[in-house]
């Protein structure tokens, strides 16, 4: 006879509550605030620094003379004529990795939800963005590679924010993270990035 109420007040329960809305999703789960402004600083920073190191790298393997500043190569020898060839590898590696970054994060994210993946996915497509949004003064990476290719200077930079823009996309809709943590870590990454690229070492 107990038993028998007990089985008619859950489905009485069941029925006013669904089963799927008592479940815990740890997808929504609010991480601290100073977590969330650390690690987007952080993603921000070793983003532009990891772009950098990468043109540095390409320098290097050509044999070209550079001075590494935290965030920007400069030639040292500015009377060496460097060949198109080289400029393509030297321009396109930064943007490569930079790329590479943000289709790695996405993918990861498909399987697995993280806050560090979140930040650095942004980061890569902010780093990228305000690069597309220069390039209107002055060529950026992607400019000077379409200059060389002999295409229109914001063609490539388009194309490369259409495929991190739909990585974007996804990670906004596939809703893994609140809309306010989501806009925390756009506006920290941009400010960030922003600092980044005024300091002076």
């Amino acid at each position: 006879m107990m038993s028998k109420m007990i089985i008619h007040k859950f489905i009485k329960i069941k029925n006013i509550i669904p089963l799927h809305a008592l479940k815990f999703n740890p997808m929504k789960t609010t991480k601290p605030l100073f977590l969330q402004f650390f690690i987007s600083s952080v993603s921000a920073w070793l983003t532009y620094l990891a772009h950098e190191f990468f043109h540095w790298l390409a320098y290097t393997f050509f044999e070209i003379k550079t001075s590494f500043e935290l965030n920007t190569i400069k030639v040292q020898d500015h009377s060496e004529i460097i060949p198109d060839s080289k400029l393509l590898i030297i321009y396109g590696s930064g943007v490569l990795f930079t790329f590479s970054q943000s289709l790695y994060c996405y993918l990861r994210l498909k399987k697995k939800e993280s806050i560090w993946l979140t930040a650095l996915l942004i980061s890569a497509f902010e780093l990228r963005l305000l690069a597309a949004i220069l390039n209107f003064i002055s060529p950026s990476d992607e400019g000077k590679i379409s200059l060389i290719l002999g295409v229109n200077q914001h063609a490539f930079s388009f194309l490369l924010l259409g495929g991190m823009g739909w990585f974007i996309y996804k990670l906004i809709n596939g809703k893994k993270h609140t809309i306010k943590e989501l806009t925390l870590i756009f506006l920290v990454v941009f400010i960030s990035i922003y600092v980044f690229s005024r300091i002076k070492i």
